[in-house]
Formats: C-alpha cells, sequence, structure tokens
C-alpha cells in the first residue's frame, strides 16, 4: 500500500499550479461541506510513483491488475506487504487521502490513477515487480496527471488534517502487520525493499507532520505572524523538492504539458493560499480614510501653506492646528463631525458614530485635554442644561420640585427657571449654591458627560474653511447664511471626478486681507449676519433688530478707523470680503425686521442712511430706494415723500433694470391723479413704455386635492378623469408644454434662466473665462469670474464682447453650430453656468440655436453680457421649438391670480423687439372630476 503526502512548494520554480479548469474545480470543492469532502478523499485510492535509481522499479498491482512505475524519493513513502489483515485493511481505508506528487520536466513521466472502489475489509493486496512502462505512454501519463491535479489539490487541506492525526497509529500497525505476515520465498527481495522504505517512513511522517501544522498556521489572525509562518514554509517545503535528473527518454511535447501543469498549479499556490493574508495585509497598509477627514485635512493645509495667507494666523492659531494634527485618527474623525454640526452642548448619548469607534468617550476626553473640546462637568449652565433634557426626563424632575408633569418640555423649563429666581436663597445672593444650584446639579447627574467644541480653535478652522471657499461664498440675501461645510461635499465630488471645474490660471494682484484682524473682523459679520438672517427666517423680528443694532454699532466703529480706507480702495467685486459691505447686508435685513414691527419710521430712517452712503453695496440701491418709496406711500401717507424719493432713485445709475420699472410703475399710480401737463408725470408715462407681449389662454384641469408646497396642480391632459389609479399631476409649465406640444413644437425645456445662461455661456465661453483679467480667479474650484454679478465686467471685456457679438450677427446656422459644438466638446460636463442637464445631447441644443438665429442669439447674449446680475432673473419660463421648422417660441406661463413681475415684463419686451416670437400663456384652472373617493 502506498502511503504518501505531497505539499505544494510555494514560492519555487517547480511550484505545481492548474490550469483555469481545474481553479474552477477547486473553488467549486472549497463550497463543498466539510463532511462530503472527506468522504470524497476516503474513497479515493491514490497512487503515488517516482524514480530515484534505475533499479527501483516496483509495481502495484490492485485487483484488476494494472502497470504503474514507482519510485522511491523523499517525499514518497512506499509500504510494500505480501497480505494484510482484515482490521489494518479497514485502517488504511479511513487513512487513504493521499496528495499528489508531480515530477520536473526532466523526470521520467509516471502515471497516477485512482482507485475507483474501495478496498474491502477481507481483501488481500498483491504486489508484484514488473518492468516500467513504456515510453510511448508518456502522453496518456501526462494527461492522467492534468485529470488527477484537480482531485488531489483540492483534498490537501482535509488530507494534512487527518493524516497528521492518524499517521502514528496507522504507521505502527502497518509495521506490525508487516512483521508479522507469512512471506513467500519467492518475495524475499520484495520484502526487504519494502523493509527499507518502511524504516524511513516514521521519520518522513513526523517530517509531513511538522509541514502540515505550519500549513495550518496560516489561518492565523495576525498578520505579521503568519507572514512569518508563511516564509518559514515555504523554505521546509523547497528544501524537500523533489530532485531533478535528466531523463533522454521525455520528448518535447511531454516537457510542454508538464511546464503547462507546472505554471497553473504555481498560480492556485501563490493566489488562492495566501489570498487572505494579502488582502488583510492590504488593508492594513492602506486604511479607508472618509471623505470629510480626508478633505478637512486638504483644506487646512492648502489654506495654511498658501503664501498670501501666512499673516492671517498667529502663534495660538499653530497651536490649535498642531493640537489637532496630534490627536489620534478617531479622535480627529470626532472632532470633524462635530464642527460640521450645529454648536451646542451634546449629550453623551447624542455623539453616535459607530463607524468611528463604538465607545466615544476616549477619542472625546482626548480632544478635552487637547483643548478642542470642553467638557460640560462645570461649564454648563442651568438654562442649556434643561434645554438638553428629554420631556420623559424633563417630567420626572418635575415631579422631584413637585410640579405638574402634563405640561410640554418648553413649559417645563420655564416654570423651573422661574421657580429658581423667586426662590432665592438668602445665604447665596448670587444664587449659585441655592435652589437653582441644587437644581443644576440634579441636571447634571441626569445628563451624564456632556461635550461642546471649543470656541476658539472652532472659530479658526471657520476662518479656514472661510479662506478656502471664499469664491463660493454668495452676494445673495438667500444664500448669505450657508455655511462653509458645503466645500467637503464639493471635494468629495471632484474627489470621485463627479465635478470638474474649469481650468483658469490664477491671477492675483490685490490683497483682499491685509492681516488677521481684518479677516477675524470679516469672519465676525458674517457670523452676526448668519444669526439676523436666521432670525429673519424664524420670523424672531424682536431678536433681528437687536442683532441689527449691534451690526449698525460696528459699522459706524469701524468706519472712523484707519483700514477702512484699504477696504474702500478694493475693487468692487472683492469689497464683499470686507466686513464693511456684510454689515450693510445685515442692515438691509434690519429694514425687514423693522417692517415686519410695523416701525415703518425707523425703517424710513435707516434706508436713508443706507442711501447715503457710496462704497458698498451699491447694487443694493434699486432695492432701498423702492422700499423707500413703498414706505412713505403706502405705509406712512407722505407721498410728496415718495415722489422725492422715486425721483433720486430714477437719477442714481446704480438702480437699474427690474428696480427701475418698479419705481417707474410706481410713479405712475402716484402722478395718476396729476395734471396731464405736469412734466415729470410726461417722463414717466414716456419711460414706462413696453412692448407688450401677446396672451393666449388655455384650460387645465385643476387637481381637486391640493398637495403641499404646490399652488396650483392640475391633471394631465393625457389622462382620463374616471381613472382613479392613473394619474399624473402637472405644474402650470407643464401643462403648458402640453398644450404646445399639440401645436407641433416637438422639443420643449422648462428652465426658466438657465437656457439663456447656458446659450449664452456656450457662446461666450472663451470670453467668460478669461483669466487674464486680473482677480477675477483666485481657486480652482470656480463656476464662474467673481466680477460676473458686477458692474465691472463688462468694461473690462467690452472690445472681446462688442467683437464677438458683431461676428454671431453675421453667422449662419452652420457657423452657429459650430460654435456651440467647439465649447461643447471641450468643456462638457464642467461646473460652470452651462446647465448640461437640460439638453439631451449636442445636437439638441444645436437645433434651438439654429431655431433662434443669429440676430435673436446676440440680443439675447448682449442683455446677459451687459448687465448679469439684474437680467439672469425674469426670463420667460419655456422654450419650445420645432428643429424641422425652425419654429421657435418662448413662453411665461401665469397660473389663476398670477401677475407679471417687472422684470418679466422687461424680458418680454427685449425678446419682442429682437423679433422673437414671445407670448404669455395663461393657464385657466377647470373643475374636474373627482380622482379619489
Amino acid at each position: 500500500m502506498l502511503l504518501a503526502t505531497y505539499f505544494l512548494p510555494l514560492n519555487s520554480t517547480t511550484s505545481i499550479p492548474v490550469s483555469t479548469e481545474q481553479v474552477n474545480k477547486l473553488q467549486n470543492h472549497k463550497k463543498t461541506p466539510v463532511s462530503k469532502r472527506k468522504a470524497a478523499a476516503t474513497s479515493s485510492r491514490l497512487c503515488l510513483k517516482n524514480q530515484r535509481s534505475k533499479n527501483s522499479e516496483i509495481d502495484l498491482v490492485k485487483k484488476p491488475q494494472k502497470e504503474y512505475n514507482d519510485s522511491d524519493d523523499d517525499d514518497d513513502d512506499i509500504v510494500i506487504v505480501n497480505e494484510i489483515k482484515p482490521s489494518t485493511s479497514k485502517l488504511l481505508n479511513d487513512k487513504a487521502e493521499f496528495s499528489k506528487s508531480v515530477e520536473s520536466n526532466n523526470i521520467e513521466s509516471s502515471s497516477i490513477e485512482c482507485a475507483k472502489d474501495s478496498l474491502k475489509s477481507n481483501d488481500t493486496v498483491n504486489l508484484r515487480k514488473t518492468s516500467l512502462s513504456p515510453q510511448s505512454k508518456n502522453d496518456n501519463h501526462t494527461n492522467e496527471i492534468r485529470k488527477e491535479t484537480d482531485i488531489i489539490l483540492t483534498n490537501q487541506t482535509s488530507l494534512k488534517r487527518k493524516y497528521s492525526s492518524q499517521n502514528e497509529s496507522c504507521d505502527s500497525n502497518v509495521l506490525a502487520e508487516t512483521k508479522s505476515s507469512t512471506v513467500n520465498p519467492k518475495k524475499q527481495k520484495k520484502i526487504r525493499k519494502s523493509n527499507s522504505v518502511s524504516n524511513n517512513l516514521k521519520s518522513k511522517v513526523s517530517c509531513k507532520k511538522d509541514a502540515s501544522k505550519q500549513i495550518d498556521a496560516l489561518n492565523l489572525e495576525n498578520n505579521a505572524d503568519t507572514k512569518k509562518v508563511k516564509n518559514n514554509v515555504t523554505n521546509d517545503l523547497h528544501d524537500k523538492e523533489i530532485p531533478q535528473e535528466n531523463n533522454p527518454n521525455n520528448n518535447n511535447e511531454q516537457n510542454l504539458d508538464l511546464t503547462d501543469i507546472l505554471n497553473d498549479a504555481k498560480q492556485i499556490s501563490e493566489n488562492d493560499v495566501f489570498s487572505e493574508l494579502s488582502d488583510s495585509e492590504k488593508k492594513d497598509t492602506k486604511p479607508y480614510t472618509p471623505y470629510y477627514i480626508a478633505n478637512f485635512k486638504y483644506i487646512l493645509e492648502s489654506v495654511i501653506h498658501e503664501p498670501d495667507n501666512q499673516v492671517l494666523f498667529n502663534d495660538e492659531d499653530h497651536k490649535s492646528i498642531k493640537a489637532f494634527k496630534a490627536v489620534s485618527d478617531a479622535a480627529q474623525k470626532f472632532y470633524v463631525r462635530l464642527f460640521q454640526r450645529k454648536y451646542k452642548w451634546l449629550r453623551i448619548n447624542k455623539i453616535n458614530y459607530p463607524d468611528i469607534a463604538k465607545n466615544p468617550l476616549t477619542a472625546l476626553e482626548e480632544l478635552v485635554e487637547a483643548g478642542l473640546v470642553d467638557s460640560g462637568a462645570s461649564e454648563i449652565e442651568l438654562d442649556t442644561a434643561l434645554g438638553l433634557l428629554s420631556l420623559p426626563e424633563a417630567k420626572t424632575l418635575s415631579k422631584h420640585f413637585n410640579f405638574s408633569s402634563t405640561k410640554s418640555k418648553t413649559e417645563i423649563k420655564q416654570m423651573l427657571l422661574k421657580h429658581c429666581k423667586e426662590h432665592k436663597s438668602v445665604f447665596f445672593t448670587n444664587g449659585n449654591n441655592g435652589v437653582s444650584g441644587m437644581m443644576l446639579k440634579k441636571v447634571r447627574n441626569i445628563l451624564g458627560p456632556c461635550y461642546r467644541i471649543s470656541l476658539l480653535p472652532k472659530r479658526l478652522f471657520t476662518r479656514v474653511l472661510m479662506l478656502f471657499s471664499l469664491p463660493t461664498i454668495s452676494e445673495d440675501d438667500d444664500e448669505a447664511a450657508g455655511g462653509q461645510q458645503q466645500q467637503l461635499i464639493t471635494l468629495l465630488q471632484v474627489n470621485k471626478g463627479e465635478l470638474v471645474f474649469p481650468v483658469c490660471k490664477r491671477n492675483k494682484e490685490a490683497v483682499i486681507f491685509c492681516d488677521r484682524d481684518e479677516l477675524i473682523r470679516y469672519e465676525e459679520a458674517r457670523q452676526l449676519e448668519n444669526d439676523i438672517y436666521n432670525a429673519v427666517e424664524s420670523k424672531n423680528f424682536e431678536l433681528a433688530k437687536e442683532l441689527y443694532l449691534n451690526a449698525r454699532k460696528v459699522f459706524e466703529e469701524q468706519s472712523s478707523c484707519k483700514f477702512s480706507k484699504r477696504s474702500s480702495s478694493l475693487p468692487p467685486f472683492l469689497k464683499r470680503y470686507t466686513s464693511f459691505h456684510v454689515y450693510i447686508r445685515c442692515m438691509t435685513q434690519g429694514v425687514e425686521a423693522l417692517q415686519r414691527l410695523r416701525q415703518y419710521d425707523e425703517a424710513v430712517t435707516l434706508l436713508k442712511m443706507l442711501l447715503k452712503q457710496k462704497t458698498y453695496c451699491q447694487d443694493y440701491k434699486g432695492r432701498w430706494y423702492d422700499r423707500l418709496a413703498l414706505n412713505l406711500e403706502q405705509h406712512l401717507k407722505k407721498r410728496e415723500g415718495a415722489i422725492k424719493a422715486i425721483k433720486q432713485g430714477l437719477k442714481d445709475e446704480n438702480v437699474r433694470v427690474g428696480h427701475r420699472y418698479s419705481l417707474l410703475t410706481r410713479a405712475l399710480r402716484i402722478t395718476k391723479s396729476f395734471d396731464e401737463e405736469d412734466e415729470f408725470k410726461k417722463q414717466i408715462i414716456e419711460e414706462s413704455k413696453v412692448m407688450e407681449a401677446p396672451k393666449v389662454t388655455i384650460q387645465g384641469r385643476l387637481c381637486p386635492r391640493s398637495i403641499l408646497g404646490r399652488r396650483h396642480v392640475f391633471v394631465s391632459s393625457g389622462v382620463s378623469a374616471e381613472n382613479e389609479d392613473d394619474v399624473t399631476v402637472l405644474g402650470v409649465e407643464e401643462v403648458a408644454l402640453e398644450h404646445y406640444k399639440q401645436q407641433g413644437y416637438t422639443e420643449g425645456i422648462h428652465g426658466e434662466g438657465s437656457t439663456f445662461q447656458s446659450l449664452y455661456a456656450l457662446l461666450f465661453w472663451d470670453i467668460i473665462y478669461d483669466d487674464t483679467i486680473p482677480d477675477v480667479f483666485i481657486s480652482p474650484y470656480q463656476t464662474h469670474p467673481l466680477d460676473l454679478n458686477s458692474q465691472t465686467f463688462f468694461p473690462s471685456r467690452k472690445d472681446q464682447i462688442m467683437n464677438h457679438l458683431k461676428h454671431l450677427r453675421q453667422c449662419d446656422n452652420e457657423e452657429l453650430k459650430d460654435i456651440v459644438k467647439s465649447t461643447w466638446e471641450a468643456h462638457h460636463g464642467k461646473a460652470s453656468l452651462v446647465s448640461w442637464d437640460r439638453f439631451t445631447d449636442l445636437q439638441h441644443v444645436q437645433g434651438l440655436a439654429c431655431c433662434f438665429g443669429s440676430t435673436i442669439l446676440s440680443g439675447i447674449c448682449e442683455r446677459l453680457a451687459k448687465d448679469f446680475r439684474f437680467t439672469r432673473s425674469g426670463v420667460p419660463d419655456l422654450v419650445v421649438w420645432n428643429p424641422e421648422t425652425l419654429c421657435v417660441k418662448i413662453v411665461e406661463v401665469k397660473g389663476p391670480g398670477d401677475k407679471l413681475s417687472s422684470k418679466q415684463i422687461l424680458w418680454l419686451d427685449h425678446l419682442i423687439k429682437l423679433g422673437a416670437d414671445a407670448e404669455v400663456c395663461l393657464v385657466e384652472a377647470v373643475a374636474s372630476k373627482k380622482l379619489w373617493k
């Protein structure tokens, strides 16, 4: 009986791989349950042969008899016996699970065959000496090797464990049976050879047992120890590799076949055995870093290493930055997460980031020690602490002080605070150790640990983010209050390739912040503006008024300082990065708060003060004059004062477009009773004349049920009103699109201003993104130049714009298509003025450009180029066209009760004067049958 176990050399040139088909079999085998694999291994009887010398020719014969080429080498242990007793046969059957051994290319090929039938308990195994298999069988042997390789390799794992546990008992029994067997005198020579082999069996098995244990150790989770075991096993098995001998009988075809087998097996041993080790080592060496911490660090490094920013940070700032860098990765992640949240005290159960750490206490305490986070152990006050309680906790506390617990959390808080004020201890005049002190101690015990990021480091990192995101800070009130945390999301999109910005060279000449104090003044002004904006949005107008008064006081104080001269000398589009500009915006919010409080006299006084200053927020003057005239006329009933304000506004060159037309229409209403010969009335009537757009009225079936957030909702004309299960609701614009589609306009976009802006950018890309203009590009993350919305945009590029407009007017449709194509192919997808998703493809936008024609397109672009800030809005809702007939229509859609704004009236007037087909579509609501029961 042949007992052999072969272990694959892992890093040797003679490793034994398998083919792709065999790899698949091996992987399928791994999915087989262990019990089935052991049963399959037990049923296999593998006979392994190798040749050490030409005289050792032994043939193992089984019923039915077959010829084998056997050899004895260091990795094959052969036990030859004359007869095996039933007990020994059973033991061998249980143990007959073997691996394979394959010789090198130069060793004579051996044949391997798997025994198909299991040895029975009373079977006798006869062994006799035979001659070597003829050379002509080499090809068949090679094919057999290919077939058996996948079976042998799949059994390797289960074999080595079972073999290791059974080898000693099996070996002793086999040796005992060998000695006690009756030997035929004719077999003496064979038995001597058997005894010779058997004497080495114990040492061989022991060697393989050690190697098997070392391979088992590869399952250790410790990567460092596992790697060491891997090297040891590799060296050990490499030393036991089969010696190569030259065999002149091997032909070239056989060598090629064996080479393929060896190469395949090498891939398996290298790519499969240690695949988990390799993956885990890679994960350890390159740990995953969340986007928010990676981008936060990137912004931090970018800002502090910018040469112009060196004067904006002092030693305390650098100390805080170093403290952040010194804490652990987990602590850094917690800090950035807390930095992104609202600045307030947080209970420990509200700081839950299991992806960072299951228990945040360690990291938070590390941040406390670094001075980056405050602990609420002693700093939290009673008012704040009560606000952190949950409703059940507040009720429990209320019962403890004998108050009703049926009220809301806010009412309970007010009741407890009132109780503390009314029952101050006569012994503790400060109230800290009286009732309030006792209550605070009780509340702190309920709350447990509380944390809040420290204010000074928070302000530092806020300034860092602010410096990085200066170009994205909007000059519009409705966008001004947003924080800079959005930059972390923007950088994530950039890193993932989801967001690409136009490539423009930075050309900085002006210094926005000359020192740290100037930056801090701007930061404080921005924070105050954010507070006022939030107060107005929450309709807390008393708080908004208080904050506005604070802003006004600081503005007046700073206006008398020397640094005010430097701020006023900046280009108009950079003045918005000064504290003065922000405080003026704060006072504009103050006007809103005063009007809501019906304090119109104060509002008028504030508006007059704002109009007197000639340096900051000059593009707000149209709004100020309009509000001043409104308050004087309607609320204070001062008609003469309103007319005076209107006259001043019409003379101011900063009052443009929509606001100017609003003043004109208000003047027409006020002067309606004036004499027809009044000069001012004549002037107003003449200047306010516009081309009235034609109107068309269509009917839309009104949805019987209102939808939250939608003023008017209609039912699609393509859906039967009686069908309750198939209803499509539409806005007024979609109803109009359906109407014009029926009129033959096959294409349509509800894009409002984005449609015209996209066409403008596609035709004027090189001029808009001209990076030779100083200071308009200061960051690689800009969607447009900084001066786009300022009065300086057109003067800075006047010659280029006028020349290009002249060229556009002379272009035919093919030339227009070429200009659009050039920009589309060079810049498609970049974050810019172009809304790429408005168009399905290049042909879609080219078709629209051809329908407009050069005259209308150049007229639209000229208006946007000269005054983008005040003409970007008010654009008609719809553009519908037919690329086959080259027909296009521009439509402003109005639902029931809607009226045209001043800007919309002026856009329609401009388009009609250009010769465009523009109209107003009035959607009339018609009652629909009930769609839902």
